[in-house]
This record gives structure tokens, sequence and C-alpha cells, in this order.
């Protein structure tokens, strides 16, 4: 059944743990109720499974793939569908006697653009903000161009909610696809007025 839970996030920063083992990952795609995504993970010692990237791209699966492995050169790369399923099925696919969800995600940016993600998983379900009301809430309300830019270059869509910020006008637009950021929107939405947030 869809997941009816808080999900939280564990967030773990790439550049804490990059030199610390060899990282291997293992990816798949997988259907959401949002369309057809690429999870991929990692497992760290003492986290466990640790999320590194969540996309919805529409081009050909292996370009897909290879724009992953651009962003982790050097790392060992496993396709395996019944571990990534695993994990599909902890954020979207949970039982109804589950309580909260705690997800571990690996973040790999600049400095700012891990201040924003950070600050994004702090947006209530359902609740929606503009650019401008995210660039306040850490503290650069004249940055909201760059905090769009953060957004842009986020890969762990859902789990790093950027699918919660809006333009001021109400514009929609997405990293993946404007219909993907709207069924998000509603999904969430679902779930609050039937009171599983």
């Amino acid at each position: 059944m869809p997941q009816d839970t808080m999900i939280k996030c564990d967030i773990i920063k790439f550049n804490e743990i990059s030199e610390m083992f060899e990282l291997k990952i293992y990816y798949s795609f997988h259907e959401t109720p949002f369309g057809k995504c690429l999870i991929a993970y990692t497992n760290i010692e003492d986290k466990g499974d640790v999320v590194c990237h969540l996309s919805y791209d529409n081009g050909k699966e292996s370009d897909v793939v290879q724009h992953l492995k651009s962003r982790y050169p050097g790392a060992l790369f496993i396709a395996n569908t019944n571990a990534t399923k695993k994990i599909i099925n902890a954020i979207f696919y949970q039982n109804e006697e589950s309580n909260n969800i705690c997800i571990s995600v690996l973040l790999k940016g600049t400095d700012f653009q891990m201040q924003v993600w950070e600050a994004l998983t702090q947006i209530p379900t359902g609740t929606l903000y503009t650019y401008e009301e995210l660039a306040k809430t850490i503290n650069k309300p004249k940055a909201a161009r760059a905090v769009a830019s953060a957004l842009k270059a986020n890969q762990i869509g859902y789990l790093i909610p950027c699918h919660r910020v809006v333009c001021k006008s109400g514009c929609n637009k997405f990293s993946w696809c404007t219909q993907i950021k709207e069924k998000m929107q509603e999904y969430e939405k679902t779930l609050m007025n039937n009171g599983l947030y």
C-alpha cells in the first residue's frame, strides 16, 4: 500500500566519509507512485544502507546510469534490483502498522547546497515554500536564485523534498518534470487530508 507514515532523513555528508572506505553503490530502476525512478544506495558502517541517489530522469536508462556514475568516480557500481527494492518499499510501500521511518541519505555537494538541502527536510509535509521563504530559513534572504540552483542540483528526489518549493507566481519548475512535482504535492496533500501525517 502507499507509504502512510512520516519519513525522516538522517543526513550524512559525503566529504565526511569519502576517505573512510571503498565506495560500493547498488542501483536499479523501480516504479513509484510518481513514475519510474533510478535509486542507488551504499552501505556505511554504523549507518547501514544509505540512499545516495533517487531521480526521475526521462532519458535512456543507460544515460541516466552514466550520470549517476559520473557523480561518484572511482566507486564500484553494482546493479541489484532485489536490494534496491527493499529501500523503495521502505519509502513508498510500508505496512499500516509501521511508525515513523528514518531513511539515511548521503549528500554530495557544496556547503551551500547541503545547507539548502538540509533546510528542505525541515519543511513540513504538505507545506509549500517559495524560494524566497526557503532562503530566509538559512539566513540568506537575498539568495533566492542561488537556492533555486541548489534545488536543481538535488539528486535525491522526494526524500530531499525540493517539490515543496515553488515560485512566488506558483510556477512548478522541477529538475525532472513538472508533472512529477505536481504528483508529489498531490500525494502529500492526500496523505494530510486522510490524517496520515
